[in-house]
């Protein structure tokens, strides 16, 4: 067995949340984002409720905000939040996105259905994804989220874990785990669509190989995605 010295990852603990007066009930993964090493969001539902942000370069000194929302993410570089929050009696989500140095709304956006996954792709952009499609929304200027392509039925059913852009934005790749079981096979298991927002090239070819072999890989090649 390799020593600790020789290990490929070494990890010590930056922050104890519960001493910066975080309940230990909220530290789950229904609660607490992190978007990137620079900010941890913990949402606190319990009596209040609240959104605490740990800047990491100072994080003895919590920012707490009143907040309600059911799920909040951080910018991974900026004080910029984005909440999310299911408007009463519909199936679908409220957006917005705030500047809390300037303690000003950037943006705000009703999506049709439910966000069932989000996150921030870019320090400016951020992914939706939704039982149907997925979707871009850029922080800056006034535009609406841009649908981006179908999902595949490979993601059917699925619990959608992640979804990751190229730094140009071309390839897309959401993955999800899925609770039925091939026959044989025990644990669970992962799916894949890749889109390309361009032409196929020799990307294409990278990135599928990146895909475990025992994983299923799905693209969206016959669906039409906006040109960029």
């Amino acid at each position: 067995m390799a020593s600790a010295a020789n290990a490929p990852i070494t990890m010590k603990e930056a922050v104890h949340l519960t001493n910066l007066g975080v309940n230990a009930a909220h530290i789950s993964f229904t609660h607490v984002t992190m978007e990137s090493e620079k900010f941890v969001c913990v949402r606190e539902t319990t009596g209040a409720n609240n959104v605490v942000i740990v800047d990491m370069s100072d994080p003895t000194t919590p920012m707490r905000r009143q907040i309600t929302a059911d799920s909040a993410l951080m910018n991974p570089v900026s004080k910029v939040i984005a909440l999310k929050a299911v408007v009463a009696g519909t199936t679908s989500d409220h957006l917005q996105i705030f500047n809390l140095e300037m303690k000003a709304k950037m943006k705000a956006h009703q999506m049709p259905e439910q966000v069932v996954f989000w996150k921030w792709i870019t320090s400016s952009k951020l992914g939706l994804v939704t039982a149907t499609a997925v979707y871009h929304w850029d922080m800056e200027g006034s535009s609406e989220p841009v649908k981006m392509f179908d999902r595949s039925d490979k993601l059917e059913g699925n619990q959608i874990i992640n979804y990751r852009s190229d730094p140009n934005g071309k390839w897309l790749v959401l993955s999800g785990i899925s609770p039925q079981l091939p026959p044989g096979q025990s644990g669970p298991t992962s799916s894949r669509a890749i889109c390309s927002c361009t032409r196929w090239s020799s990307n294409a070819a990278r990135l599928l190989m990146r895909t475990p072999r025992r994983l299923p890989a799905s693209s969206c090649r016959g669906r039409r995605c906006p040109a960029r």
